[in-house]
């Protein structure tokens, strides 16, 4: 049986999150710090309102991350599911399996801020799959999505949706640029990236209005 509790009621929060998403799409289209520094705090507000109206923490049992988690075509037997990293907009779980079996990235994507879930997962595996085609270790430089065992690149567990991926073992992640040389292979990172999609010629579903123009 589907162990999901009763969605959380819907408050005011929707109205809430539509002017300030509308405000957050506008002022991503400018460079100046100024608005950077508003939309920072746009996001906080977003931030808010998601976990505050859309997520009940202790709604989140193992026994409904398990069965969320034994939705995706994952092998090997689930040892252990834990809350990994502090990401900003999403939720994201490291889910260990048992003996030689890989382990997985579970995530709970945003629906408030990416109001198009499933065309985003559409882009993120047209993205990854034209890298892989290019690089010397297709399962370690970049994303390897697994699917849904229905085939989607999602799971909809009532108002929420989740993806899943490979987890790349023996890796760092950094939530700012602490020194220049970090903040130079950041940039190293994301021109390597550009150029790995210059012959990219896929269309790609528009999630949040202007973004891919930043």
């Amino acid at each position: 049986a589907n162990p999901r509790a009763t969605a959380p009621p819907i408050l005011p929060a929707p109205i809430i999150a539509t002017f300030m998403i509308s405000q957050l799409r506008l002022l991503f289209l400018y460079k100046d710090k100024k608005f950077w520094r508003i939309r920072g705090y746009i996001e906080k507000i977003i931030n808010f309102v998601w976990v505050n109206y859309y997520i009940a923490e202790s709604d989140m049992t193992h026994e409904r991350l398990l069965y969320i988690a034994e939705q995706f075509a994952i092998e090997g037997e689930i040892v252990a599911i834990e809350a990994l990293g502090e990401g900003f907009i999403n939720d994201t779980y490291i889910v260990t399996t048992a003996g030689s079996a890989p382990d997985y990235i579970l995530q709970r994507k945003n629906h408030v801020v990416f109001p198009d879930v499933p065309g985003m997962m559409q882009n993120i595996k047209a993205v990854t799959e034209h890298i892989k085609a290019k690089v010397a270790d297709p399962m370690r430089e970049t994303l390897t999505v697994i699917p849904a065992k229905g085939g989607e690149l999602y799971v909809k567990d009532g108002e929420n949706y989740w993806a899943a991926c490979l987890y790349i073992p023996d890796t760092a992640t950094f939530d700012r640029a602490d020194t220049c040389e970090l903040a130079y292979q950041g940039g190293v990172g994301i021109g390597r990236f550009q150029a790995l999609l210059a012959d990219f010629t896929e269309p790609l579903n528009e999630t949040i209005k202007g973004f891919h123009n930043i």
